[in-house]
C-alpha cells in the first residue's frame, strides 16, 4: 500500500525499468486531420490561398531520415500520422463551434512598460527570423483569430518570457478542443528516474561502493514544442498583434490546449528509437527534458561541442543530429548531481531534495505569511500554495502546511482582496519552514514500500480504538495494552478525534519497543484515510502535524491500516475500560496507562 501523500515517490520491486514514455507510441491512436467543416470554410481557404507568404509549413526535422529509423516501429498508423503532420502541419484535436464567429480580434493586454513592449518586438524579429511568424501585416484578413500576446516576468531573475494565451475570451481556441481528447500523455519523472537509478545501481555493485561512482546528465531539445508546424487551418486560429502588426504564427505553440500532446506524439517516436534501437535503455523524458545516469568517467568526445560528455548522453545528441532536431550547449549537464525537473537529483547519495537558493526563496515566501497580522490578497495565498505544494514533491510529509490556507481562501474569489492570515495558518507555516530547513529530502533506499510483515525490518504491528471513555491501544507482539481517558481539553461529540489521536498516539510506542517501523490497524476508515493522505479538516490537523513530527524527528516509517470492528475487540475494551474481557481474550495482556501526545491537542479549541 503506497501512501498518497507520498506523489508516487516510493519504490519498491522493479519490474521494468524502461521508460513508459519510450513505450507510449506504441499504443497511441493516431493523430488527426482537420474535420471535414474546416475542408469547407471557404472564407479560410480562400485566405490561405490567396496569401500563400503568409502560411507556410516550417519544419525544420529531417522527415525522411526519422521516417526510415521508424521503418520498424510496430504502430505504424501512428507513425505515419505524425509523419503527415511534420509534412503537412498538425491539427490539435479541435472541433469547431458553429456560434464563433469566422474573424475575430480578441482584445490584446497591452505592455505595461516600454521594456515589456521591446521585449514583445525582439521577440517577434527572433521568430520571424526562424520563420515560425510570418512577416507582419497590417489589416487582418476574412477568418483569421488574433489571440492575445503579453510579456510576463519569469522567476527567479524577473526575465520577460512572451506568452500567447489561446485561452483568452469567450471564442478561444482552446475551448475548441475537449480536454478527454488531449488526454493519456505519459511523461518520466523522478519516479521513473529513481527505477533505473536503483536497476543500474544494483547491476553494478562494485562501482558504487567506490564513492562517486555514478553520474546524471541531462539534455534540453531547442525550442521544442515551436519545431512542430501547424496546419495553415490552425495557423489562421493563431494570429498574434504585437505593437499594432498581425503575423500569422506558424507553429506549435506552448499556450495550446493540444500542443503538449503534439510535441509528445513526436518526441516519443525518437524515444523509441534512441531506446529500442540505439540501447539507451536508461533514457527518460519529462516534455522536452531527456535525462539518465551512467558510470563517471564514462566519456565520448562530441565534436560539435568540442568536449567530453557521458557516451549515452553523446548518443543521443547525434541522434539528434541525424533528425536536425535542435539543441544548445548549454542546456546539455552532467554531474553527480543536477537539477532534473526542478529538484536536484543526487544518484550516489540516492536522494532527490530542493536546492539551497529554492530553499531559501520558499522560506522567504511562507516568512512573509506569519508576521503577525499580515493580510496577503487572495492572489498571493494561491502562489504561496502553488509553490508550498510543488515542494511537497520533495518534502511530501508536509502536507498539513496547507490545511488552514485553503481553510481561508473557501469560497473566495476578488483576486486581489485582502485575506488576513490567523494564528492557525500562521503556526502551520512556521511548522513547515522549520521541517524544510531540517529535511534532507526524499532518499530512495528508504522511501520504499513496505507491510508489516516485511523481514527486513523490525515493525511494531498495533491496534488502536477509540470510544466515549477513553482511547486504547494493543501491540499483540508485546503482550501490552495502553489505555487512558479522554482529554478533559479536547473537542466534544467528536470520536472520530480520538480514533485519530489514538493512532498517534500508537506511533510514540515505537522507539520505546526499538522498531524502525510502526504499523497500526483501525477500524476507522476515516482515520485511515486521512494518514494515508495527510489531509483532514483543521480540528484534525494538529494530529497529522503530531504524527509527522514523530516520524521525521525519529526517522520511523508508519503507516495506518484498516481493520473490520470485530477483529479489533481487544483495543476496543481497553478504550472501555473491559480489562477483564480484554485479559480473557489475551492472557499474557499487560496493562498500562498512557498519555496522548500534548502536541497533538496544540490546535484544539479548548
Amino acid at each position: 500500500m503506497r501512501p498518497k501523500f507520498a506523489r508516487d515517490l516510493i519504490w519498491g520491486a522493479v519490474e521494468d525499468d524502461i521508460s513508459p514514455s519510450a513505450c507510449y507510441s506504441l499504443f497511441a491512436e493516431p493523430l488527426p486531420r482537420p474535420p471535414p467543416s474546416e475542408l469547407q470554410n471557404l472564407t479560410a481557404i480562400q485566405t490561405i490561398q490567396g496569401h500563400p507568404e503568409l502560411f507556410k509549413i516550417i519544419c525544420n526535422i529531417n522527415v525522411k531520415k526519422l521516417e526510415e529509423l521508424l521503418v520498424d516501429h510496430p504502430n505504424q498508423p501512428f507513425v505515419q500520422s505524425v509523419i503527415t503532420g511534420l509534412t503537412e502541419g498538425f491539427w490539435p484535436w479541435a472541433e469547431p463551434q458553429d456560434a464563433y464567429p469566422l474573424t475575430h480580434n480578441e482584445p490584446q493586454h497591452p505592455p505595461r512598460n516600454d521594456r515589456e513592449r521591446d521585449f514583445m518586438i525582439s521577440q517577434r524579429a527572433k521568430e520571424i527570423n526562424a520563420q515560425r511568424f510570418s512577416e507582419p501585416f497590417n489589416t487582418l484578413l476574412a477568418g483569421m483569430n488574433v489571440v492575445p500576446v503579453h510579456a510576463v516576468p519569469k522567476p527567479p531573475n524577473d526575465k520577460l518570457r512572451l506568452v500567447v494565451d489561446h485561452s483568452a475570451g469567450p471564442y478561444s481556441i482552446n475551448s475548441l478542443i475537449d480536454r478527454q481528447s488531449i488526454a493519456g500523455v505519459k511523461l518520466d519523472g523522478i519516479r521513473t528516474l529513481g527505477d533505473s537509478i536503483r536497476v543500474f545501481r544494483d547491476a553494478h555493485p562494485v562501482h558504487h561502493s567506490e564513492g562517486n561512482s555514478l553520474t546524471l546528465w541531462k539534455s534540453d531539445v531547442a525550442a521544442a514544442y515551436r519545431q512542430m508546424p501547424m496546419h495553415p487551418l490552425w495557423q489562421i486560429k493563431q494570429i498574434v498583434n504585437i505593437n499594432g502588426q498581425f503575423c500569422v504564427d506558424h507553429c506549435n505553440n506552448f499556450g495550446g490546449r493540444g500542443s503538449q500532446k503534439i510535441w509528445w506524439s513526436f518526441i516519443s517516436l525518437v524515444l523509441w528509437v534512441a531506446v529500442f534501437k540505439r540501447g539507451l535503455h536508461a533514457l527518460k523524458c519529462y516534455v522536452d527534458d531527456h535525462f539518465s545516469c551512467c558510470i563517471t568517467g564514462d566519456l565520448e568526445f562530441y565534436p560539435e561541442y568540442e568536449a567530453f560528455m557521458p557516451s549515452d548522453q553523446v548518443s543521443l545528441l547525434q541522434l539528434w543530429d541525424e533528425i536536425n532536431l535542435p539543441h544548445e550547449e548549454d542546456k546539455q549537464i552532467c554531474g553527480s548531481c543536477i537539477p532534473i525537473i526542478g529538484f536536484e537529483v543526487d544518484p550516489n547519495a540516492m536522494t532527490v531534495t530542493m536546492s539551497d537558493v529554492k530553499r531559501s526563496e520558499l522560506i522567504e515566501a511562507c516568512s512573509s505569511f506569519t508576521v503577525r497580522g499580515a493580510r496577503k490578497t487572495l492572489r498571493e495565498f494561491q502562489k504561496l500554495q502553488g509553490w508550498v505544494n510543488w515542494a511537497l514533491n520533495v518534502f511530501p510529509h508536509l502536507r498539513p502546511a496547507l490545511c488552514e490556507s485553503y481553510q481561508k481562501i473557501c469560497g473566495k474569489f476578488r483576486a486581489n482582496a485582502p485575506i488576513r492570515v490567523n494564528d492557525a495558518m500562521r503556526r502551520e507555516l512556521l511548522w513547515f519552514i522549520h521541517h524544510v530547513q531540517l529535511s534532507t529530502g526524499v532518499h530512495m533506499l528508504k522511501s520504499v514500500e513496505w507491510s508489516p510483515y516485511d523481514r527486513m525490518a523490525t515493525t511494531l504491528i498495533g491496534y488502536a480504538d477509540a470510544s466515549g471513555s477513553g482511547m486504547g491501544i494493543w501491540f499483540p507482539g508485546e503482550y501490552a495494552g495502553y489505555q487512558c481517558t479522554l482529554p478533559t481539553d479536547g473537542p466534544k461529540g467528536l470520536i472520530f478525534f480520538y480514533e485519530a489521536l489514538a493512532v498517534c498516539s500508537a506511533f510514540v510506542f515505537a522507539p520505546i519497543y526499538k522498531c524502525d517501523r510502526v504499523a497500526i490497524y483501525s477500524d476507522n476508515t476515516n482515520t485511515v484515510d486521512m494518514f494515508g493522505s495527510l489531509h483532514a479538516k483543521p480540528v484534525y490537523n494538529s494530529i497529522l502535524m503530531a504524527a509527522v513530527d514523530f516520524s521525521l524527528d525519529n526517522s520511523i516509517a508508519t503507516k495506518v491500516y484498516y481493520v473490520p470492528g470485530q477483529q479489533n475487540i481487544i483495543a476496543d475494551c481497553l478504550s472501555r475500560f473491559l480489562n477483564a474481557r480484554a485479559l480473557q481474550l489475551a492472557p499474557n495482556l499487560v496493562i498500562r496507562d498512557f498519555q496522548p501526545p500534548r502536541n497533538a491537542l496544540g490546535a484544539v479549541k479548548k
